[in-house]
């Protein structure tokens, strides 16, 4: 009898075996690499926190509210757009809303659009500290420090009018960013990370 076909065959099997664990073991060890990072505060570090855990089927329709907060209108914008930003990567059906609105606002106009859900950002903290040379040489009166900023996502069932979770998004910037950016640079990946939560088909 020939042997030889089957040992190709193990061959085979076992190169193939050998090529998964290592895209097993990278795998696993670019993401402890991105968690060591994280907590050394090497890098930007982003916490979410949901009251509840669930997610959003892919077709869901969501309605993103304009915020009224105390900040200035050209800063809830770009929360607004960063958030459709990122959970356009998981939910094709987004509309936006335009204006400062209410909470009880923001949900007539989602039902009336026939959205079922609508979420409701709100900045809550933004702290934009020295954190670059520049900033150093220009005389800022700012303390020095890392910037932080803290968003705070209602989602309601607009049909039921009914809140059915609500999101903390904290972000802090790393020890080493001494570059001239500003603490909202944080909010895409704050946000990618809530949407990543939302999605029940997570990448």
């Amino acid at each position: 009898m020939n042997s030889r076909p089957s040992i190709r065959v193990a061959k085979l099997l076992l190169l193939a075996f050998a090529l998964s664990l290592c895209s097993c073991t990278f795998k696993y060890t670019a993401q402890t690499t991105q968690l060591w990072l994280q907590r050394s505060e090497f890098i930007d570090h982003h916490r979410l926190y949901r009251q509840q855990d669930w997610t959003l089927p892919g077709g869901a329709a969501i309605y993103v509210a304009f915020p009224d907060s105390r900040f200035p209108d050209a800063m809830d914008l770009r929360v607004q757009r960063e958030l459709i930003g990122q959970l356009s990567a998981h939910f094709p059906v987004l509309e936006s809303g335009s204006g400062a609105e209410t909470p009880q606002l923001a949900l007539q106009r989602a039902r009336a659009a026939g959205m079922s859900f609508m979420l409701y950002p709100q900045l809550r903290r933004l702290r934009d500290e020295v954190n670059s040379w520049r900033e150093l040489d220009s005389g800022r009166t700012a303390g020095l420090g890392r910037d932080r900023l803290q968003v705070q996502v209602q989602i309601y069932d607009s049909v039921n009018r009914r809140l059915l979770d609500t999101a903390l998004v904290s972000s802090r910037s790393s020890w080493l960013a001494w570059q001239q950016q500003a603490p909202e640079h944080m909010l895409g990946p704050a946000f990618a990370e809530f949407a990543r939560s939302l999605s029940a088909n997570q990448p």
